[in-house]
């Protein structure tokens, strides 16, 4: 929260009449939104900035007429009003001039002053100008010496109060942020920007028909994105340097090759059948059966010994990179318990491929089947087949059963001289689990039969490729007829430039790309070569490669004028600089497109921007809807929700094998990735069903699979795929911070860190992050051998320091209202975790606090009820988010309005998210340059 104050100058035929001023405690409310922003940028520090006038109040706008003035004088009373009522946090107090004049006079100029200057620095008279000069970087060492209570000196004759220095930080702080925030500001303008590595994935993806396999192309091969506010579509952070140009060059030239292929492939389809029985001869079954286990085949009572494995060894050889799809055939006999057989099918690199229960029969085994990326440079081991509930030795201990298969290479031999099955019990059983396989009596336990395992690969969709299909759909010229080649080369680029520039196309862009082409037939180059070459020009224009939004297509793109007031929504005069401009209707078929599906506008888009229907609100809005049920509005899901909901770093730490030691089992296999796609799945879920996006704090719905299911003690949820399960009452698994990936990513794998955990709330959901610490604070330290105090007991100590107080007493209750969950998520009452025995003496976990407004809680249902009450903070939060991702720039002072009207119409539409997505491309932001 801040101080916000308004002056509004009443204006008759261009005559001051009067000045009203309106203050009021506030988070942030009409022109003092921006203050908001710069909040969130407290961690700059001090180089040449841009531009920025010092010491100017929020001094209202001039208007012409009263009801425009009445208009702006009721926004500005409104936003004052509502917002400051809907606020959950208490006011910032940031120093006056006066309160800094005095605190310098009284505590500093001593030392640095005009009589001496202690470490040369002379504080009297430091211009408060934080743009030009040294002063910046001057005030953000005064800030940082005050922060760690190195200044003033322990001896010095007069002390600051805490109070007294920490409102001469915060203004440091809000100065810096200011800077920082018009360092990054557009003046509410799209900044040209070119395509990140997934809008240009599945660009290539749409326009061309060429896709990649998982760890090549694109998203691979080109530089990483930069970021800015957490997305990596905001325009500072996406320029087209020419050093990128190298990476595009060769990237046009892979896409090239793979677009237009003259020839099948190399390597053709083929499928292996190996079967287990046939494979292993006679004598070899004879001797290793009675020597190490037991062996046997169609009948009733078919064991596999504890592990089933190639001899003499389990190498892999595959001809070329490709996908191969492996079918399993299988039967479970459950044991005496009547459980089924469970397994897995592991692959080294891409980790669980399938969990499943195995039933069937002998007679008729049943088909599992499996498809994964092979590489013949990093692959040498074929999947891994896991029997993972052989036995029960009590606990949760399994033995594990392994079948381990070998492809042949391309051309290879008979499958039989290249599989061996040796079934061998080993004496390590009783040195990991302290069980004789004596005592095993086999006729009791779950049997798993494995009749043969079928290898396809490489696969490829079709032949001729999509790609070739969608170029040239009666087939590509063979080049012998000059006139005909050329013909198609124009038919062909005709086709393609409209959708690959995402605009109509002048005719001389079509004769520059077929001049191209026709000089290299002229060079003697094969016409297939000749196309790719065109081809490559095409995918390194900046118009592909930019989201170009010219501002001179008035025919289809009106300018904006600063004079005519009356048509700006918010009811502003905009200066001649501060010109807006209507985006024309194939820009806004982009922006659409690349907002929710990160690609290019499709056949209907592309329609709806040459009638002209794309500018009509309800038409929009019905493109919404048809968009998020599209299987492309997966990118939405994945990109923007992964971005907010940070979930590349749910894994940044691994959790401690000792202290943890359940998720390292065969059955959790895969698990960090379920962390990720969790919350994911549950955004796709809302986009879907176009659900309440109240449910992101609390919900009586989650979505999981069969690993998550058993982290949270959820039953009956088979597989490995997300499902929507409801969720009994009580519990404490409704919404995001429910996950557990959430609770992993605010740990460090032994002990939960609430002070990550809190700032994960304010940033995620309100938007709102706290500001970096302070240097050389150091963090809440970890237990000391002996002494076995609580992360909250450890936390009060830290609490102590006293440049550290201010910030945690408002991130602290948040973080340790989830205290009850444990690093890996898991639902805790008691202290576990650490290096420390806790035993019996564990303390109980107590997650009550005080919210800086005041509420209370004493449970963590109490606590997601608090934020629930703060529903108008956390829209406004998601709604900025998801317009800084739209938009691709950051918001400004002038983006208030929407976001104002767009939290309304939430709030008057059961707060669905298709409402939020609607309201965002019919804003005046969205729709403007």
């Amino acid at each position: 929260m801040i101080y916000a104050s308004a002056r509004v100058l009443f204006s008759f035929n261009g005559k001051p009449e009067a000045t009203v001023i309106i203050t009021k405690q506030t988070v942030a409310c009409g022109l003092g939104y921006g203050e908001r922003q710069r909040r969130k940028h407290r961690a700059a520090r001090a180089a040449p900035l841009p531009m920025l006038a010092e010491g100017r109040e929020p001094s209202g706008v001039l208007v012409s007429s009263v009801p425009l003035l009445a208009k702006i004088v009721m926004a500005v009373l409104f936003a004052v009003s509502t917002v400051s009522a809907q606020s959950q946090e208490p006011p910032v107090e940031i120093a006056s001039p006066e309160q800094i004049d005095d605190y310098l006079k009284n505590y500093c100029v001593a030392c640095h002053g005009p009589e001496q200057q202690k470490g040369d620095l002379r504080l009297d008279g430091l211009s408060r100008d934080f743009i030009q000069g040294r002063a910046a970087s001057v005030w953000v060492e005064v800030m940082d010496r005050l922060n760690l209570g190195e200044m003033p000196p322990e001896d010095a004759k007069q002390q600051p109060t805490a109070a007294e220095s920490a409102w001469i930080t915060r203004w440091v702080a809000a100065k810096v942020a200011e800077a920082q925030s018009q360092a990054n500001s557009t003046g509410g303008r799209v900044v040209m920007r070119r395509l990140n590595r997934a809008e240009y994935t599945n660009t290539i993806r749409d326009l061309l028909g060429v896709t990649f396999l998982e760890g090549d192309g694109p998203l691979k091969d080109l530089p990483s994105d930069g970021k800015v506010g957490g997305f990596d579509k905001v325009g500072k952070a996406l320029l087209l340097d020419p050093s990128l140009m190298d990476a595009y060059f060769r990237m046009a030239r892979l896409i090239a090759d793979e677009a237009i292929q003259t020839a099948p492939p190399e390597f053709e389809t083929r499928t292996y059948t190996i079967e287990p029985e046939a494979s292993v001869p006679k004598g070899d079954y004879k001797v290793r059966a009675g020597e190490n286990g037991v062996f046997r085949y169609h009948s009733p009572d078919i064991y596999f010994a504890p592990h089933l494995g190639l001899y003499p060894g389990s190498k892999l050889r595959i001809p070329v990179k490709g996908t191969y799809r492996f079918r399993f055939k299988l039967a479970g006999i459950p044991g005496e318990d009547g459980a089924p057989v469970e397994i897995q099918i592991v692959e080294k690199f891409a980790g669980n491929l399938l969990t499943t229960t195995v039933g069937g029969t002998v007679e008729k085994p049943e088909v599992h089947e499996v498809s994964v990326v092979l590489d013949p440079k990093m692959n040498r081991e074929m999947p891994m087949l896991r029997f993972l509930n052989v036995v029960g030795y009590g606990g949760e201990v399994t033995q594990k059963h392994h079948v381990f298969l070998r492809l042949l290479e391309a051309g290879g031999n008979d499958p039989k001289t290249l599989l061996r099955l040796m079934a061998r019990e080993r004496a390590e059983a009783p040195n990991r689990f302290g069980v004789s396989p004596n005592v095993l009596n086999r006729d009791k336990h779950r049997t798993l039969y494995v009749e043969s395992v079928e290898i396809e690969g490489p696969i490829y969709p079709n032949w001729p490729s999509r790609a070739m299909a969608q170029l040239f759909p009666n087939g590509i010229a063979d080049g012998s007829d000059r006139a005909v080649a050329l013909a198609q080369a124009r038919e062909v680029f005709c086709r393609l430039l409209p959708l690959a520039y995402r605009r109509p196309i002048e005719q001389g862009e079509v004769d520059f790309i077929l001049n191209m082409v026709q000089g290299e037939i002229d060079r003697g180059l094969p016409y297939a070569e000749a196309l790719r070459i065109g081809l490559i020009s095409m995918l390194c224009s900046p118009e592909f490669l930019l989201i170009v939004e010219p501002p001179t297509d008035v025919a289809a793109g009106r300018e904006r004028s600063g004079i005519d007031s009356a048509e700006e929504p918010d009811g502003l005069r905009r200066s001649a600089n501060d010109r807006k401009y209507e985006i024309s209707h194939y820009q806004l078929a982009s922006r659409l497109s690349y907002f929710l599906w990160s690609s290019m506008p499709d056949e209907k888009l592309f329609s709806l921007a040459a009638s002209g229907e794309i500018a009509e609100p309800t038409v929009v809005r019905r493109e919404v809807d048809r968009m998020l049920l599209d299987p492309k509005a997966d990118a939405f899901a994945h990109n923007f929700a992964a971005q907010w909901f940070k979930t590349e770093e749910f894994a940044r730490f691994a959790p401690d094998e000792r202290l943890y030691r359940k998720v390292y089992s065969p059955k959790f296999k895969g698990l960090d990735n379920d962390l990720q796609r969790q919350p994911l799945a549950m955004f796709r879920e809302l986009l879907t069903t176009d659900g309440n996006v109240l449910d992101i704090i609390d919900s009586d719905w989650t979505m999981v699979n069969e690993r998550l299911a058993a982290i949270y003690a959820i039953p009956d949820v088979q597989g490995a795929e997300f499902q929507r399960v409801a969720l009994p009452e009580g519990s404490h698994r409704g919404g995001l911070l429910g996950m557990a990936g959430v609770h992993r990513w605010g740990s460090d794998g032994v002990r939960t860190k609430p002070v990550e955990r809190g700032k994960y709330i304010l940033d995620v959901l309100f938007n709102d992050p706290p500001p970096p610490p302070p240097p050389n604070v150091g963090e809440v330290e970890p237990n000391i051998e002996g002494k076995n105090l609580t992360v909250r007991e450890r936390l009060v100590q830290h609490q102590k320091i006293e440049s550290c107080a201010n910030c945690h007493r408002r991130i602290d209750p948040y973080g340790l209202a989830m205290e009850n969950f444990n690093v890996i998520g898991e639902w805790r009452d008691k202290q576990d975790g650490e290096d420390t025995n806790w035993g019996a003496k564990a303390p109980p976990i107590d997650v009550s606090g005080v919210l800086p407004s005041g509420r209370e809680f004493a449970n963590f249902a109490e606590f997601k009820e608090s934020l629930v009450e703060q529903k108008e903070r956390y829209l406004r939060g998601l709604t900025e988010k998801m317009m800084t991702y739209a938009l691709g720039r950051t918001l400004e002072a002038s983006d208030r309005p929407a976001v104002e009207s767009i939290v309304e119409q939430m709030k008057q539409n059961q707060f669905t998210i298709r409402t939020l997505v609607a309201g965002i491309v019919t804003s005046h932001p969205f729709r403007t340059k």
